[in-house]
This record gives structure tokens, C-alpha cells and sequence, in this order.
């Protein structure tokens, strides 16, 4: 009778043990999801042109403090987590966790701009399809049809210039600027008068380049007239 509670409480120990793997392997998967969707987000509000209206919304309800913080609570737990590991001497497990709120520093400065970049490779070949149709001077309402870009303005004439819209509440806007002549990436204050006298120039004079992407193309940052 002994040896049988002896296995009995062998074998209660064994599921105690094996029910703690699978809790901390739950609970690992759990925390990886999170943390990923988090990240996930993060770059696609702004990859899909939403952070705008969705701040004003949040404003608007009251609700954006709410969500600051529990944006904060993803890094602030990985802050926690990374130092309690580190205290049991779990230096890997620390080093991985120690990740979040390092990503957390990354995505609260640049977060946007990579949420841009996100979404111009993503259209890159629509805006390219623009491009070479105004330096051709294809600009009917035929070729238009086939652009399927959100436009702010444009020029069909040469040097090349075209805005498209990517994120826009009221008169404030992001956005993407191609400009053959690349005065856009000048302060508004010196860019040259011949560019200041062009028609496109009534709507992003104020605007200013925030990412230079290549190829005559930059991430802008602007609002709507406001010129001197």
C-alpha cells in the first residue's frame, strides 16, 4: 500500500510538473502574440493612413489617454519581466525580453515615419505609374482613370512635380511629394521663386520633407496653404 501512494504521488507530481510546462508555454505564446500585434499595429495604422483621423476621433471621445496607456503597458511589462529574470540570473530570457521596451523606444519615435515607408513601397508602383505619365504629359481623363492614387495635385508639365495623399485631417496632411527639381526638400523660406510661382505650390508651400526616399520622392508633413 505504500509503494501505491508512493507512485500516486510520483505520478501527481509529474502532471503538477507537466501542467507548469504547458502554462508557461501558454503563457510564452500568449505574450509573443500580444506583443506582435502590438508591434503589428503600431506600424499599420499609420501604414494605412488612419492615424489622423483616428487621433482626432480619440480626442474627440476622450478615450486617448486610455490608449496611450495601454500602448505604454506592452513596453512597461517587458520592462518588468526583462528585470525579473534578471534578478533569477536568467540572462538570455532577460536579454530577449529586454527587446519590447527597446522596440517600444523605436516605434514611439519613428513608428510613423516606417508606417510611410511601409505604404510607399507597398503603392511605389502606382506612384512610379503617375510619374512617368506626367512627364509624358499623358494627363487626360483616360490616363487619370488608371492612376488609382489619392492626389492631392499635380503638374503635367516638366520639371515633374505630384502630391499624393496618405494621411490627411481637415487641412493638416502626410503624404508623399515627387518633385523632379527637388526644391520640396528646400525650407519653404528658400525654395526658389520659379518653384513658389508653380500652381501646386498654393497648396503644399508649407509643407516640409521629413524622410528623403530616393529618387526625387519624399515623405511630407504639411498643411494646406498657410503660405507667407
Amino acid at each position: 500500500m505504500s509503494i501505491d501512494r508512493e507512485q500516486t504521488h510520483i505520478d501527481a507530481e509529474d502532471m503538477r510538473e507537466a501542467l507548469g510546462r504547458r502554462g508557461k508555454t501558454f503563457l510564452g505564446v500568449l505574450c509573443g502574440f500580444i506583443v506582435a500585434a502590438w508591434v503589428f499595429l503600431t506600424i499599420a495604422v499609420p501604414a494605412a493612413g488612419m492615424l489622423m483621423p483616428l487621433m482626432f476621433f480619440l480626442g474627440l471621445s476622450g478615450m486617448f489617454w486610455a490608449v496611450v496607456i495601454a500602448w505604454t503597458a506592452v513596453p512597461a511589462a517587458g520592462v518588468v519581466v526583462a528585470l525579473r529574470l534578471l534578478w533569477a540570473r536568467r540572462y538570455r530570457s532577460a536579454a530577449v525580453w529586454s527587446l519590447v521596451p527597446a522596440v517600444g523606444v523605436i516605434l514611439a519615435l519613428y513608428g510613423i515615419e516606417v508606417g510611410d515607408i511601409v505604404d510607399f513601397w507597398l503603392n511605389k508602383a502606382r506612384y512610379d505609374r503617375v510619374v512617368s505619365d506626367l512627364v509624358r504629359g499623358r494627363c487626360s481623363a483616360d490616363d487619370r482613370k488608371v492612376w488609382k492614387t489619392r492626389m492631392i495635385y499635380y503638374e503635367c508639365q516638366a520639371p515633374a512635380i505630384a502630391a499624393f495623399e496618405h494621411d490627411r485631417m481637415l487641412s493638416t496632411w502626410r503624404g508623399f511629394v515627387y518633385d523632379a527639381s527637388d526644391e520640396i526638400a528646400k525650407p519653404p523660406a528658400e525654395r526658389s521663386a520659379a518653384w513658389k510661382k508653380r500652381d501646386i505650390a498654393e497648396f503644399i508651400c508649407s509643407t516640409e520633407v521629413e524622410v528623403a526616399l530616393g529618387s526625387h520622392y519624399y515623405i511630407v508633413f504639411g498643411n494646406f496653404g498657410w503660405c507667407d
